[in-house]
């Protein structure tokens, strides 16, 4: 059983396919997002200087090799291009913002390589 499908059991929840059309409508890049960190910096100057110590932590994971289509930016996804060699995104870099003080943690970032 997946986890969403345990978490819907126990809580009121959109149906998974509800959250994936809603999916759908977020576009996501390579690089660093502006708007992240925009929305970090309103959320952390509202902090005591204790509370704003953080890392910045790195996760790699491996992708799917392959092309997929998408439709809204009519533009294939999955392509890496380095030294003017095209090839497929076989990882990805994931960059997130960790709390120290308390539980928390924001991904500002992904790369694929």
């Amino acid at each position: 059983m997946s986890a969403y499908k345990f978490l819907v059991r126990q809580l009121k929840l959109p149906s998974l396919s509800t959250v994936l059309q809603w999916m759908t409508g977020i576009q996501f890049e390579d690089g660093f997002d502006p708007f992240v960190f925009q929305l970090l910096n309103d959320q952390v100057s509202t902090l005591n200087k204790e509370d704003q110590v953080c890392t910045l932590l790195m996760d790699e994971d491996s992708l799917k090799t392959g092309l997929q289509y998408e439709q809204k930016s009519d533009s294939l996804i999955g392509i890496k291009c380095e030294n003017g060699q095209k090839s497929f995104s076989s990882t990805a870099m994931v960059f997130m913002v960790h709390r120290i003080c308390e539980h928390w943690k924001q991904a500002v970032a992904f790369v694929s390589c």
